[in-house]
């Protein structure tokens, strides 16, 4: 192998030197391209965000909560571009208020933004350590009801909001039972007790019902027959018992009973219309 002269090594390292020269020029190119490319796109997302400002925001689904509450919720407002805005980071937001319970949005270019929520409704009263609470279906704490005015709403009483979030569960099925059955527009005050083993007692406008556990639509559809022979009869009762399903026991008051021979508890079977031993 013949080696190489001097003249031939100094045209190689020319060639390698411009070489690398178009190497380096052609990187410097690549980069200034790639920056003027981000250059445009900031540039064309700043003018785009100057035309999709938001003058509407479309509020709908909100009964209880106002229009002003909810935006200030969003943390949002007029003037701000939809292209912005999160709309994921929005309804995490508007979740963590107790009273939505479900939230949706949209934006509606080139200018609306449109915010459709659903509302928790209130269930029951909750009083707990001399404190009443709004709470939903789920026994979920709406809000706290302050001041003198009551909502027209049942009384769920002896229940820890979180050690016994079954019972009061269970207390809202007896409440759902009460609706179906139109008797809470029909009493003045309904209060529902925990009493242990028990189950469940109401007081229904001073009369105390025993309910137990389960079966309500069947112990109402009794509860409202029994209720109009009492009428019929003026009868005064301490409290009526519907635990059982075969039969129903009615304790008189200390008056009716001192002035009756044979005051002992009565009680009849499922499906009898009369009161017995009342007379």
């Amino acid at each position: 192998m013949k080696p190489m002269n001097d003249r031939t090594l100094k045209k190689r390292s020319a060639y390698w030197r411009g070489e690398r020269k178009w190497i380096f020029l052609r990187r410097i190119l690549f980069v200034a391209v790639i920056l003027i490319g981000i250059a445009a796109l900031i540039g064309s997302y700043s003018v785009l965000r100057g035309v999709f400002l938001i003058k509407d925001i479309s509020i709908s689904g909100n009964t209880r909560l106002a229009a002003d509450d909810l935006k200030n919720i969003m943390g949002i407002k007029q003037g701000i571009s939809l292209l912005g805005i999160s709309l994921g980071d929005l309804r995490k937001r508007l979740m963590r208020s107790p009273w939505i319970k479900d939230a949706s949005l949209r934006k509606d270019f080139p200018t609306r933004l449109q915010v459709m929520i659903k509302e928790a409704v209130p269930e029951a009263l909750l009083d707990y350590n001399g404190n009443r609470f709004i709470i939903d279906n789920n026994g979920r704490i709406l809000d706290e009801l302050k001041g003198e005015r009551t909502p027209f709403l049942p009384v769920l009483s002896n229940m820890d909001p979180v050690r016994d979030i079954d019972t009061v569960k269970e207390a809202l099925r007896l409440v759902e039972a009460l609706k179906k059955k139109d008797i809470l527009s029909k009493e003045n005050l309904v209060e529902i007790t925990a009493t242990g083993s028990n189950g469940l007692t109401m007081n229904m406008d001073g009369i105390i019902v025993k309910m137990g556990i389960g079966g309500y639509d069947e112990k109402l559809s009794r509860w409202d027959e029994l209720k109009k022979e009492i009428k019929r009869l003026g009868i005064k009762i301490n409290y009526i018992d519907l635990r059982f399903s075969n039969r129903v026991i009615v304790k008189p008051t200390k008056e009716v009973i001192e002035g009756n021979p044979n005051p002992p508890r009565t009680s009849f079977g499922k499906g009898m219309a009369r009161f017995k031993g009342a007379q």
